[in-house]
């Protein structure tokens, strides 16, 4: 059986439309949810990393949910801008679904209606201009645009019967479809749905379709004015949905087929650079295939880079580094919110505690919204946040203004973006040294190269988003570096400072002052590798201080006594190992230690397991610092780099047993990393 042609097929296809009259509106399930209380705050990745780990993952992930207007079923975040604000939709208490507007500093905002009981939101852009469809007093959608000052308009239906705006650019162009009006008893009058444009200055515009009378949906449009939706050829009602780009220098003309076996072809964003999100029906599977489109590209079938062969999906959003929002429709029908990430893959959000979600947007900085179940089933409005290691961000830089060369012929402009490329280069250079305060000043240097290439040449707002991603790579360099100072027990003084040179340099970003922003936050890095620069002797004093000053005043037997004051000479017996650089001696200390607390607590010795935690903690921790210290010794005395690198594995996965609190194992391996770098 065919899909319905009056509907976005995909969307469709993944359930989400199921039973809804509206194209391209997330917020119709099959199965409702009630409501949950206060909304909160999961971090995915909250633990803090070891400096020579700090930039070796891919992303961190947090999820925020956002809250609702009531206590309906329906809650969805659809859209948001670089600023990180927000609209979708959510159901009141009435259960009318209402459009809402949110940021950090408003909450949750009712945008009204044009007359009836609901509305929704669909986009908004970087001046904060919303667009969506309301309810008009006769109970037919109305396209509506709102700003803070005017509130909602309605900009008509356009001699229809109804319209629903979709998208709207920074040049405020706005496009969507409406439903002409027909005479019931003259079918031939029927004109399905249609694609518009609308301007402040031109008003209401019909755009084409690709040849069939009854099917035209706009579902974004860039600021080179570049449209892209669906449509289909011809009149047949059997005709495949094809994916459409238009231009009003080019017109209208399809993206085509992603190969035979696809019939069917969606599209529905595309970013600066003229790439299109969407998906594509395999007639073969029955699935669909998310794909992103180019002029030059042409098709690039995500299914085969990462996705579960059995689970469909489309590419909802593309963002201006190339970077999607997928919603993805699992073979056992869990839906599940991921983004695509170039030279990554894909990487699925976490839930506010259920198991299904889907995400609609994705802005240029990594911030995704959607919905996702909380922890009982409930829809909530769900603000992701995956931050990209600063190596990933700064190639992502690299590879926009290489593209950006490629295509200029002003040799003005191509001499500052060259010089801005290779400082970003040597800004990654320096972070794979280890090396964060210089990759956070070539940083710096490079911010200062695309501020003159904008006064030279570069498109403003393209500058902007450029600089904008590098000084947030060279902001979570620094604060990764103090939170992990923090982590690691780091003199409080400087931590204080840091602190300090964090909250300037958040100061001169919110005011545009970019090259003093990332000078503060090289000011920021540099106290906090300053606070982490214990010795090895530093750190087994501290050891022996916890355990006088702490845990032998709060044992609570003579055993519990006992077994520090042992756990106490051994270490202190270690001490002198240290003038001799008898790494390997000390390690087999601090490996006993942590075998000897372990039995302890399997012994019951201690009342609970937690009196000893830190412990253990301080205890590992300096295992990890001496396998450190031997592979920077390595490297210093140039090592074999094979060798070298396995000792740095080996950190790693010890790393990984310390936090998951397996203290025993996590020594073994910084024993084995020691010994190896030792041998180098």
């Amino acid at each position: 059986m065919r899909l319905p042609r009056s509907i976005a097929p995909l969307l469709f296809a993944l359930g989400i439309l199921s039973g809804c009259d509206d194209p391209l509106d997330p917020t119709a399930r099959l199965d409702p949810v009630p409501n949950e209380e206060a909304p909160g705050v999961l971090d995915a990745d909250s633990i803090p990393l070891p400096v020579f780990a700090l930039f070796s993952a891919t992303h961190s992930i947090g999820v925020q949910d956002l809250g609702t207007l009531g206590s309906g079923e329906i809650h969805v975040a659809q859209s948001l801008n670089n600023r990180g604000h927000v609209v979708g939709s959510s159901t009141d208490d009435a259960g009318n679904l209402r459009a809402f507007f949110w940021s950090p500093a408003s909450g949750l905002i009712d945008l009204g209606t044009t007359g009836g009981l609901e509305a929704k939101a669909h986009d908004i852009n970087e001046a904060d201009v919303v667009v969506g469809s309301s309810r008009d007093a006769n109970g037919n959608y109305e396209a509506f645009r709102w700003t803070e000052n005017t509130g909602i308009v309605g900009l008509g239906q356009f001699g229809g019967l109804e319209s629903r705006a979709f998208a709207i650019n920074d040049r405020l162009m706005v496009v969507g479809q409406y439903t002409p009006a027909f005479d019931p008893l003259d079918l031939s009058s029927y004109r399905g749905v249609q694609s518009f444009g609308w301007t402040p200055s031109i008003g209401f515009v019909e755009l084409p379709t690709l040849g069939s009378p009854f099917v035209g949906m706009a579902y974004d449009i860039n600021n080179a004015a570049q449209v892209v939706g669906v449509s289909a050829e011809s009149a047949d009602p059997d005709a495949p949905l094809l994916a459409y780009i238009w231009s009003p220098g080019s017109g209208i003309r399809s993206l085509g087929a992603m190969g035979p076996e696809f019939s069917e072809h969606a599209a529905f964003k595309i970013n600066q650079w003229g790439e299109v999100a969407g998906g594509a029906f395999n007639e073969v599977t029955q699935t669909w295939h998310p794909f992103i489109w180019s002029e030059s590209d042409g098709f690039t079938d995500l299914k085969t880079l990462g996705f579960e062969p059995s689970a469909s999906g489309i590419a909802i959003d593309i963002n201006f580094f190339g970077h999607l929002a997928v919603l993805i429709l699992e073979a056992d029908g869990t839906r599940t919110p991921a983004v695509w990430v170039r030279e990554v893959g894909v990487v699925e959000l976490p839930t506010l505690g259920g198991q299904d979600g889907e995400i609609w947007a994705i802005n240029d900085f990594g911030m995704i919204v959607g919905w996702t179940e909380g922890a009982a089933g409930q829809m909530r409005p769900a603000l992701w946040s995956v931050n990209l290691a600063p190596q990933e961000r700064i190639e992502d830089v690299i590879d926009v203004i290489n593209g950006i060369i490629s295509e200029s012929a002003d040799p003005d402009l191509i001499k500052d973006l060259e010089d801005a490329v290779e400082k970003a280069q040597q800004a990654a250079e320096a972070l794979e040294d280890d090396n964060l305060p210089k990759a956070i000043d070539k940083l710096k240097k490079a911010v200062k190269k695309l501020e003159e290439a904008i006064e030279t040449a570069l498109d403003p707002q393209t500058g902007a988003t450029l600089t904008e991603a590098l000084v947030q790579a060279a902001r979570e360099i620094a604060l990764a570096t103090l939170d992990n100072a923090k982590a690691f027990g780091g003199d409080l003084e400087d931590i204080a400072k840091a602190e300090v040179h964090m909250e300037d340099g958040d100061a001169f970003r919110a005011a545009g002052e970019n090259e003093d922003a990332v000078d503060q936050y090289k000011k920021a890095a540099s106290d906090a590798l300053k606070a982490l620069d214990f010795s090895i002797k530093d750190r087994l004093r501290d050891v022996l201080h916890y355990i006088d000053d702490y845990m032998m005043a709060t044992a609570t037997s003579h055993a519990a006594y006992d077994k520090l004051d042992d756990i106490a000479t051994s270490i202190s017996a270690a001490l002198p190992l240290l003038h001799d650089d008898d790494y390997g001696a000390v390690m087999d200390t601090v490996e006993i230690a942590v075998a000897d607390l372990n039995q302890a607590v399997a012994d019951g010795v201690f009342d609970e397991e937690s009196d000893c935690e830190t412990l253990f903690d301080k205890l590992v921790d300096t295992a990890w610092h001496l396998a450190d210290e031997a592979i920077k010794d390595a490297k210093d005395r140039d090592g074999d780099p094979a060798t070298i690198e396995a000792a740095e594995q080996l950190q790693l996965d010890a790393y990984d047993l310390h936090w998951s609190m397996q203290y025993a194992e996590a020594v073994a391996k910084y024993k084995q990393a020691l010994a190896m770098a030792l041998g180098a």
